[in-house]
Order: structure tokens, then C-alpha cells, then sequence
């Protein structure tokens, strides 16, 4: 019977990394922007370009979401700002109820970043969840790491 090829630590933290790396990237660029959404305090007033709600995750949830721009020192900044999940089409349509394409809404920024409007209450806890999320798969890979330093044919 032929021996089974295993393969090496270095090839098992060379995957390893090249899989979760991204991930984690991908989860803290989405948590600092949630972060920076939910201490949104500078008020601005936007016009309203688009406006609706789409499904997520094949029909089982409905987000709402609106189109927004607004000048600030006189650079024009728009944005598509996507609301909280919601368990039906008419409770995420209840939450843009009233907006139509031309309307003007209160909207708020982060502090020196015009760009990042927002209509909807963003949660921090949402953000926190994604940075710990990218931490864990960080971990992960350091986990491997240290792992494969101590298998033989590492060096």
C-alpha cells in the first residue's frame, strides 16, 4: 500500500493565509465603515435620487434603501445607504414609506467624511461584530503559523 502524501506546514499556512487574509481584510474595511456610519453626528440636508427595498439572501429578508446627495463645501457626494434587515417586504417598505426621488430628508456624516451619508441608524455592535470577526480569523492564521513552526520540516 503506498504511503499517503501529506502536505507541508509551510503549504498548510501558505493556504491557510491565502484563504482567510481576505476574509479578514474584507471584514474589518465593513466594520470600520460600519463604525464610522454609527458615530455619524454632522447634519446635513440631501435630496433623495432612488429609493426601495431588495431582497437579501434569496427572499428571506428585505433591507430598505435610498439613494442620497448632498453638497458640502461645495462638493456634490452621493450614496446608497442600505437600512437594517427587516422580516418582510412591507415592514422594510414601512421604513421608506414617504421618500420619493426629489424629496429632501435630514442626513447625517461622519466628522470630515461627507462622502459616507447616511439616512439609517447604523449600529456600532454590528461594526464591533465584524472587527471581532476579522480579529478571530487573524487568530486564525497566527493559530497555523505557530502550529506549523513546531512540526518537523518546517526549517
Amino acid at each position: 500500500m503506498a504511503k499517503k502524501r501529506q502536505m507541508s506546514p509551510r503549504t498548510v499556512v501558505m493556504v491557510m493565509a491565502l484563504l482567510l487574509m481576505p476574509a479578514a481584510a474584507a471584514l474589518a474595511y465593513f466594520g470600520y465603515a460600519e463604525l464610522e456610519l454609527a458615530s455619524a453626528s454632522e447634519r446635513s440636508v440631501c435630496d433623495v435620487l432612488g429609493v426601495g427595498t431588495g431582497d437579501v439572501e434569496q427572499g428571506t429578508a428585505h433591507q430598505p434603501w435610498v439613494i442620497l446627495v448632498h453638497t458640502v463645501a461645495g462638493d456634490r457626494f452621493e450614496r446608497r445607504d442600505v437600512g437594517p434587515r427587516c422580516d418582510g417586504a412591507s415592514e422594510a417598505a414601512a421604513l421608506v414609506e414617504g421618500l420619493r426621488p426629489g424629496a429632501r430628508v435630514e442626513c447625517r456624516y461622519p466628522v470630515g467624511k461627507p462622502s459616507m451619508v447616511a439616512y439609517f441608524e447604523h449600529s456600532a455592535t454590528k461594526g464591533q461584530a465584524l472587527l471581532a470577526g476579522a480579529a478571530l480569523l487573524l487568530l486564525v492564521v497566527l493559530g497555523t503559523f505557530g502550529w506549523a513552526r513546531r512540526r518537523p520540516g518546517w526549517t
